[in-house]
Parts: structure tokens; C-alpha cells; sequence
């Protein structure tokens, strides 16, 4: 894909005065603007980027403008017959535009009041889709300030980034100016208009903080309120530096693409990561939402006050404010145990991803706005995040707040670049983070330590883990990264940047290297070491992150052929007295991985008996009611139990789940927490009276959670006739655009759909493509299959397809699809029979 050229080199703008006409209805807008700045050089022209806008008037300096546009890279030329010096000038455009239909641009957010259909009119304009609403250089480091006029119907709230300055009403319009913004870039601006209600507190230094949603979700914005003002307070402190605007307003968008959007002082959110019912949403939403929100709120220092100079480092937006999302709402929520939870969240995903040839470096090369899209991974984000962990193990607390506040301080309402952040941390530390840090942010992929563990040494060697081809001919063999290498119970370590070394070092029987899992490394230790690990992983020797991480490293090199599937599974002979929720869920990835790339009933049935005695142990301490003195691990662990005991064939859960669902008239009627359990358990006996109750709820159904634990049962029966009538509603216009990924990869998910499932997306992808072609999401369609996907017909059947569709911004994702189907394939040939055998032997 061509390189384009950067608008800001040649004009830089300073401040826009921006008006918008929005009709309710939003099929169509109007918009003035006028752009004062700066021509850095001589010319008779100035380009500015505009997409989808009819220009009707053009003028610079008062003077009419010739207007071209080039749709190819979104631009429109404005020429004088003369030439146009350098210095300050004043643009003015007149233009007319049409609402996005793919929840980007200005967009309608459709929802029923119960009476009629209603709409919130939004925006998203992250990453480069503020050119769809106005004209102006869309790029990060033109930062400006914005001065918004909105004119809209009456009966409206309107919001925008700024409080309002001045609202008057003519008739039936409202005219609403607002506050001049901070100096941001364009992708931050943002507006929202609708029959509104809030909810409203102040922070302890006078910030009013309201939280907003149409009038029947009102009610469920108060633990988002809550969150959002006490986030705020905390990061003002962590920082110490102010929330400079005078108010921060979060929205529950009807529709939304991602989960949320941190526009400065207007966030907006997809309602399922903003509201709260306490006797309708599970813990685990309850978790989300507040992680959310802390992530949002910490974008309006890291990201906002201060941007990154261009697409390439998106990381230092997204890295950071994932890390904080743990990291300040474990603050907030001491009994919750966000922070050991990253471990078996971001930081497994992160992993695993990056495990293939076909990841990226965490800062990435993007030549064209096209190519943002595929920027906006796992990579960038858990990855990112990983990696601001591994600096904060490695600074300590002390530097690395005080090294953040100074980097804030130093770029504040600039743009910066990754290595002015290592500066900062440097600065305050005294410690060489620049020269630590290249290697992990510019190279793909992270080290697999070797380790063989004798009494008084450990010997080191480090290659680049792979799934598949660790040393194909990419120059892998070669990579390496320097490493601090720590044990459990010593607080000695090892600087490790070469490929060997031998660590003099006293241990014991249970070491384990990478303590707390703060390294971004896997571990392979020796047989002999890994048998006893093995014997002593759950005698009480280690923490429950570091259980994690033998597991976690173990299951992964059993993936990737490295150790033999026979290890992993001796590895969980004395599991069954495991209480953690975050080793179970490498327990439960492990299995989950066998039953989806090795789906045949064999392997199932084999599995159950495996499964069942596993988890009795935990199923009797835990059973099926809440008890006041569950910690909220327990309260999480305790659907996951059940449902890998049901599956194991546990008949006293699924006859418990069986009734649950056979008296309730609503999905009110069931226990939040038990909803996506029991709708899976109930839809595995297949019947189709249990479907159509199952559609009846989605149907009765107004919440967005609601229909993901919904969809979660609607997705998981196995009967062909069943299964076409469930992907023969994705179409229907009931489905929101934002929830067609969960349709369609709930079912991907589903081995007995997954072929069903892949058909239904080649019939349908011209459809798809028009109804989601520049959604960020659209890359899951190619993702959902290769997950399920193992076998050599299959991989096949993938290439064929996504060669002769096109792929846009996100052909990283078709590549990285194949990858994977590739490696599970091997997987599958190398242990397929050899798990079978022992698990026969085993029962």
C-alpha cells in the first residue's frame, strides 16, 4: 500500500471554528468551518483531508478557492490562481455530508423508548474518520483547538467535548456553542445528541462528572459514576497533574463499534461497558465495566494531554491505558485481584499472538490510514500493556510515577514518540531504559528462555518461541533481548542479552524463573526440572502467578511441539486442590484449545471423565449456591466449575441447570451470574422448544449484555436445522451492527457450527462487507475461523476465499490466519493420538 504524504508538513492549523446543521434523523448534515494556520511554505494551494463531504464553497483569505478532491487518499486541494505565501492564513468551507452507516463518521444510534424508534446521534472519529464530519488535516500531531457551534432539534441534549458557552432556541431548533477546547487532535473531537438522562457528581476538585443514557437506562449509570469520578481523582494524584477541563461526561451509545471511545471530556461507550443493573449484570460485567471506564479515563492524560506523533506508536496510548485499566481499578477495588488477573488476560492474549511470524513489532510501521485498522490489536494493547509492566517491576513504583508524571509534563498537549517516554523514565531513574527497551518494542515476537536447573547453577539460552518454524528464515535464530531474569524465593537475578549463560546460583527443588511473570518471556525448563515442578506446583511452594506461569509456558510449549502433550497433562496430576480463578483459567484454556482444535467425539468423551474428576474437589467446596463468605474469585470460578463439571457429566448440575431454566419466564428469573452456564448447558440437549424459549427472551430482550449471555446459548446447539435457522437471523434487523461479531463468532466457536458457521460467511460476505467493510471488527471474520480451524482441507478452503475478497487494512489478519490454522494442524497430527491414548489410560 502507497505511503501518503503528511498534510501538517506543508499546513498546520491552529484553531477550527466549527458549525454543524444535524437533523434528527441524521441521513444528511451541513457544516461550516473555518481554519485558521499556518502555510510553512510558499504555493498556490492548500490540502486538507475531506471524505464523502459534497464542498459547496471554498474560500482562502476571502478570496474563492479552486476545489479538486482526490478520493484515493481522502484529500481536497483549495488553489488560488496566485501563489499563497508562507504564513498565517484563514480558510473557510461550506459542505454538506451524509451520516455513516458504519458506526464512524457522525452516526445514529437506534433504539425504542417502548413507544417509537429514537436515535442518539454520535461520532466516532478514531483513527482518521474526523475528515468524514469536517474538513481539516486528520492527522494526530495537528493538534488544535476547536470552537463548536451545533445547531439540532429541540427536545435534545447536546454534548460535545467543552461545557456549553451559550444555547438559544429559535422555533424548533437549538443553537448550542460551546467552550473553546483544549489544543487536541482531530480524532478527539467528538458530539452527542439525544433524548439524554444523567446522573452527576463532582470530584474533589470541583470536576463535574455526569454519566449519560437514554431515559429507561438512567438508572444504571451510577456505578459508572461512581467509577468515573474516583478514577479521575486518582489518576489527578498519580500524575499530580489537574484534569484540565471543567467537566467530564461519559455516553452510553445505543450503537458502537468498539467497547468505548475516550474523546476529551466526552466519552462515549457501548452500553454493555458502561451500564450497571445490580440485580440484572453479573460480576464479571461488573468487572468490565470498571475497567472500561478506568481505561477511558486514563486516555484523557495518556493519549490526550499528550498524543502520539503518528499511527506507528499507537501503543503508547493503548499499552498504557490497558496496564492502568488493571492496574488503577485493582486500586480501587483491593478485593476484586485485577492485577494478579492480568496474567491469564491481556498478558496470555498478548502472547499467544506473538507467538506467530505474522505478528508485528510494538511499534509499527503504518503507511497509510488504511493500515490503522490492523494497528489496533492485541499487540498494541495487552502486549504494550505487558511491557509498561515489565518497567514497572524493573523501575520501581517511585521512578516510574514520577518518570510518567515528567514525560506528561514535558509533552503536555504535544505529540511524542515512544522513545521521549523511555527519556522521561531514564531521567528519573538513572537507569539505561532506552537501550532496555528497543529490543521489546521494535523486534516481533519475545524470547523463550531455556533453563537447565542444577543445584548451584542454571543454565540460560534464549530463541525467538514460535508456534511453528522458530527458526525459519527470518534472522530469528539470531534475535535477542536483554532480560532480567529472576527465581522465585531469592532477590537475586541475572542480566541475560545473549543467546547462552550460565547463572552461578544456589536453588532449590521448586525455582522457577520469571517471578510474578513480570518478564515478557516463556520458560523451558529441563525433563528432570519439569517432573519436579510437576509434584511441586500445588504443595503451596508458589504463588498463585507463578503457578500460572509453569502452567501457562508448559500448555504452550506442549502447542508448539516443544515439550510432549504427555507433560502438560502430568503437569495437572495434583490440580484438582487448586482454588485460584487465574489457574484455573490456564487449566480451562488448555482443555478448551484440545476440544476446539481436536473436535471429535472421541477426544470428547475421553476428555469428560478427565474433566469431571478434575474439578470435583472444587465443585464440592464451591456447589451451586452464593455463600457470604465467597471472595470474588470465588464468586467468578464458581459458574466456570460448573460448567466444565457439566461437560465432564455431572448430572446433578445439569439437572440443576435443567430446572433453573425450566421456571424461569424471563432471563430475570435466573441469577445473572448463572445465565450464559445454564443457556450453554441447557442447548447442549439439543431440543428445539428450548431454542425457540431461548429466542423468545432475545426477542423480550433490552439489554446488551442480556443478549451476549443469550447469544452464548442461541449459538450452542449442534442440530444442522437449529444451527441454519440461528445464522439465518444475523440478517434480520433486529441484530445491531456492533453485535454481528458476537453472532458470528459464538458459532464459530461451536464445533459441531464452526463448518456450517464458515459457509454462512462466504455466502454472505458481500453483505458483511457492505454492512461492516471499514469497521475496525472486520478482521474477527478472519480470525473466528482460523481459531476453530485444523485440519488440511480446511486450511485449503481459508486461502481460497480470502485470496479472491479484499482484505483492505487488515491482510496481517488473513496471514496471521493462516499461521495459526497451520500450527494447530500440526498440533493436531503430532498429538492427536497420543492425548487420546492417555487419556485412556487415565481413566
Amino acid at each position: 500500500m502507497s505511503k501518503v504524504k503528511r498534510l501538517l508538513d506543508s499546513f498546520k492549523p491552529k484553531n477550527y471554528q466549527l458549525e454543524l446543521t444535524i437533523s434528527q434523523d441524521a441521513e444528511v448534515f451541513s457544516g461550516r468551518v473555518t481554519i485558521t494556520g499556518e502555510l510553512t511554505k510558499e504555493q498556490n494551494y492548500i490540502k486538507f483531508h475531506s471524505k464523502g463531504l459534497e464542498i459547496t464553497k471554498a474560500e482562502i483569505d476571502n478570496q474563492e478557492a479552486k476545489i479538486k478532491l482526490n478520493p484515493k487518499d481522502d484529500e481536497l486541494s483549495l488553489a488560488l490562481s496566485q501563489k499563497i505565501p508562507a504564513g498565517k492564513h484563514i480558510v473557510y468551507v461550506e459542505y454538506k455530508g451524509h451520516a455513516s452507516e458504519h458506526m464512524h463518521g457522525i452516526y445514529p444510534g437506534y433504539y425504542s423508548d417502548g413507544k417509537s424508534k429514537k436515535s442518539i446521534i454520535s461520532t466516532q472519529f478514531e483513527s482518521h474518520y474526523a475528515r468524514e464530519a469536517f474538513v481539516c488535516i486528520d492527522e494526530p500531531a495537528a493538534k488544535a483547538t476547536f470552537d463548536i457551534t451545533l445547531i439540532t432539534d429541540s427536545g435534545n441534549q447536546v454534548l460535545s467535548n467543552t461545557a456549553i458557552k451559550k444555547q438559544t432556541t429559535d422555533k424548533h431548533v437549538v443553537t448550542t456553542t460551546f467552550e473553546r477546547t483544549p489544543i487536541m487532535s482531530t480524532y478527539l473531537v467528538a458530539f452527542a445528541v439525544g433524548e439524554l438522562k444523567s446522573q452527576s457528581t463532582k470530584t474533589k476538585n470541583d470536576t463535574l462528572v455526569r454519566v449519560w443514557a437514554t431515559a429507561k437506562n438512567s438508572k444504571q449509570t451510577e456505578f459508572a459514576l461512581d467509577v468515573a469520578k474516583r478514577s479521575l481523582e486518582f489518576f489527578e494524584d498519580y500524575f499530580d497533574i489537574p484534569y484540565p477541563l471543567s467537566k467530564c461526561d461519559l455516553v452510553a451509545v445505543p450503537s458502537f463499534d468498539a467497547a468505548a471511545m475516550e474523546n476529551w471530556g466526552l466519552i462515549t461507550f457501548r452500553e454493555s461497558a458502561i451500564l450497571y443493573d445490580p440485580n440484572e449484570s453479573s460480576k464479571a460485567d461488573q468487572e468490565w465495566i470498571a475497567k472500561v471506564v478506568v481505561h477511558e479515563v486514563a486516555h484523557q492524560w495518556f493519549g490526550n494531554l499528550v498524543t502520539m506523533d503518528w499511527w506507528d506508536d499507537l501503543w503508547l496510548n493503548e499499552g498504557f491505558a490497558t496496564w492502568m485499566e488493571s492496574y488503577a481499578t485493582d486500586q480501587l477495588f483491593k478485593k476484586w485481584g485485577l492485577l494478579k488477573k492480568f496474567v491469564n488476560g491481556r498478558y496470555s492474549s498478548a502472547m499467544k499472538l506473538d507467538s506467530l511470524s505474522n505478528s508485528h513489532p510494538i511499534v509499527v510501521k503504518i503507511n497509510h490510514p488504511d493500515e490503522i485498522t490492523s494497528a489496533f490489536d492485541v499487540i498494541s494493547y495487552g502486549k504494550g500493556a505487558s511491557l509498561i509492566r515489565m518497567l514497572h517491576s524493573y523501575l520501581g513504583e517511585d521512578d516510574f510515577r514520577k518518570g510518567l508524571g515528567k514525560y506528561l509534563r514535558d509533552f503536555a498537549y504535544k505529540n511524542a514518540v515512544t522513545s521521549d517516554l523511555w527519556t522521561s523514565l531514564e531521567a528519573v531513574s538513572g537507569k539505561p531504559v532506552g537501550s532496555l527497551m528497543e529490543s521489546w518494542t521494535t523486534q516481533t515476537g519475545y524470547p523463550l528462555v531455556s533453563a537447565q536447573v542444577s543445584k548451584d547453577n542454571i543454565k540460560l539460552s534464549q530463541s525467538v518461541f514460535k508456534f511453528i518454524n522458530p527458526t525459519s528464515g527470518d534472522g530469528s535464530q539470531a534475535t535477542v533481548w536483554p532480560i532480567d531474569v529472576d527465581i522465585t524465593n531469592s532477590d537475586k537475578s541475572v542480566y541475560f542479552d545473549t543467546q547462552e549463560k550460565n547463572w552461578l546460583v544456589s536453588t532449590d527443588s521448586t525455582v522457577k524463573l520469571n517471578q510474578g511473570q513480570n518478564g515478557f518471556y516463556r520458560v523451558a525448563y529441563d525433563e528432570k526440572h519439569l517432573k519436579t515442578l510437576a509434584l511441586e506446583l500445588f504443595s503451596g511452594s508458589f504463588d498463585e502467578v507463578d503457578r500460572w506461569g509453569v502452567l501457562s509456558d508448559t500448555f504452550q510449549l506442549v502447542q508448539s511441539g516443544q515439550y510432549s502433550s504427555t507433560q502438560g497433562f502430568e503437569l495437572l496430576q495434583n490440580a484438582a486442590s487448586e482454588e485460584s480463578l487465574i489457574v484455573w483459567g490456564s487449566i480451562f484454556d488448555f482443555i478448551a484449545s484440545i476440544r476446539k482444535i481436536m473436535p471429535t467425539d472421541e477426544i470428547r468423551e475421553a476428555l469428560r471423565p478427565f474433566c469431571l474428576e478434575l474439578a470435583a474437589l472444587q465443585l464440592k467446596r464451591l456447589g451451586w449456591e452464593q455463600k457470604t463468605s465467597d471472595s470474588q474469585y470465588d464468586k467468578l470460578l464458581r459458574p466456570a466449575i460448573l460448567g466444565y463439571s457439566s461437560f465432564g457429566g455431572s448430572t446433578r448440575v445439569r439437572q440443576r441447570a435443567r430446572s433453573e431454566f425450566d421456571k424461569a419466564d424471563s432471563p430475570s428469573d435466573i441469577f445473572a451470574d448463572y445465565r450464559p452456564l445454564i443457556y450453554s448447558i441447557v442447548a447442549k440437549e439439543n431440543k428445539q422448544e428450548d431454542f425457540d424459549k431461548l429466542l423468545r427472551f432475545y426477542h423480550d430482550n433490552h439489554s446488551d449484555q442480556e443478549e451476549t449471555n443469550l447469544l452464548s446459548g442461541l449459538s450452542a446447539f449442534k442440530d444442522p436445522k437449529i444451527i441454519s435457522n440461528y445464522l439465518g437471523l444475523i440478517k434480520e434487523p433486529h441484530v445491531k451492527l456492533q453485535n454481528i461479531f458476537y453472532w458470528v463468532g459464538y458459532s464459530m466457536a461451536n464445533s459441531h457450527a464452526s463448518q456450517q458457521t464458515w459457509e454462512w460467511i462466504k455466502d454472505n460476505w458481500q453483505w458483511l462487507d457492505e454492512r461492516l467493510g471499514s469497521s475496525k471488527g472486520t478482521k474477527y471474520f478472519a480470525e473466528f475461523p482460523a481459531r476453530s480451524f485444523s485440519t488440511k482441507q480446511q486450511l485449503a478452503d481459508y486461502k481460497k476465499f480470502f485470496s479472491s475478497v479484499e482484505t483492505k487494512g487488515w491482510q496481517r489478519s488473513v496471514d496471521q490466519g493462516i499461521e495459526t490454522i497451520t500450527w494447530q494442524i500440526a498440533w493436531r497430527d503430532r498429538d492427536e493420538q497420543k492425548i487420546l491414548d492417555y487419556l485412556k489410560s487415565t481413566s
